[in-house]
């Protein structure tokens, strides 16, 4: 029997698909069906407010959960999202998923609100504005402000961004201390498994995007770009714009440098180039205070 059980390993090893092993095919496949086993029962088939217990009017956000450890939503489109609703009074509901598995988009945030359920926190906020749910955060804005406004949205979320998933989720020496903090709900050998898979899926998202394919230290030569412009933009003002009045900018740029400045990574060099500048320490503990005056999630 142990010579049969070697023989077999043995053909296991030795054949090959593609040029890859029937082992390592085979043992991907026994992770992948287990993490999605994880996955399904974290999420659950309906991740979603019942109809009848659905109020009305109200917007139902749904966003990841987030450790007691963590001083703010660990998801800069989420934070982002939360803060924009607070700071425009507007009515919701705050909703905690392990997965955006019930998302339109695969992706979190999402809402629903009333009929309508869409992702993705621009495209949400775009949608309450020109539904007159909320009034247009920006239309006291020259036409040059609104240019400034497009332009840092893509420096924070489509620069700052990356560069600080890059930090958690590539960048080894931070791993372990983010698997810990991401997947503390998840029990067991799962939170292994289930966190192998999407950083997998983190680090692949980060090479299609390219800012993966370069080292952690040139990644800090860009992030160090982005908080020089925003410390330069904002100066010695209250907020990104203006000293009497927030605008959108203010939630993206909040979300993105609070995410960097408040996680205490073990390598922690992306979030010192944030607490190099006073001005937007300063900044990020005011809003703080503004938007979450008992602290984040109360």
């Amino acid at each position: 029997m142990t010579s049969q059980l070697d023989t077999l390993l043995n053909v296991l090893r030795t054949t090959t698909v593609a040029g890859v092993s029937l082992s390592t095919i085979l043992q991907g496949a026994a992770i992948a069906i287990i993490g999605s086993f994880a996955i399904s029962k974290l999420s659950g088939k309906k991740r979603t407010v019942d109809a009848a217990k659905k109020p009305r009017d109200t917007v139902l956000l749904y966003q990841f959960y987030t450790s007691d450890k963590a001083k703010v939503q660990l998801s800069p489109p989420c934070l982002k999202l939360e803060a924009y609703l607070r700071v425009n009074k507007v009515p919701y509901k705050d909703c905690r998923v392990h997965s955006p598995a019930g998302s339109p988009k695969k992706t979190a945030p999402y809402v629903e609100y009333n009929d309508m359920g869409m992702a993705d926190s621009t495209l949400i906020i775009d949608w309450l504005e020109k539904n007159g749910v909320v009034s247009p955060m920006d239309a006291h804005l020259t036409p040059v402000e609104k240019a400034q406004v497009e332009a840092f949205r893509y420096l924070f979320e489509e620069g700052l961004y990356w560069q600080m998933l890059h930090s958690r989720w590539q960048h080894d020496p931070n791993w372990a201390f983010v698997r810990n903090l991401f997947f503390f709900k998840v029990p067991g050998i799962f939170k292994y498994i289930l966190a192998f898979l999407v950083r997998r899926g983190q680090v692949k998202a980060l090479k299609t995007q390219k800012i993966g394919r370069h080292t952690f230290e040139e990644t800090l030569i860009f992030s160090g770009k982005v908080i020089q412009a925003a410390s330069d933009l904002l100066g010695d003002k209250k907020y990104m714009l203006s000293n009497t009045r927030m605008c959108s900018l203010d939630m993206i740029a909040f979300a993105n440098l609070s995410n960097v400045l408040y996680l205490d990574l073990p390598d922690s060099r992306m979030q010192q180039q944030v607490a190099a500048k006073k001005n937007l320490v300063d900044y990020c503990d005011r809003m703080m205070a503004e938007i979450f005056p008992n602290g984040y999630g109360r």
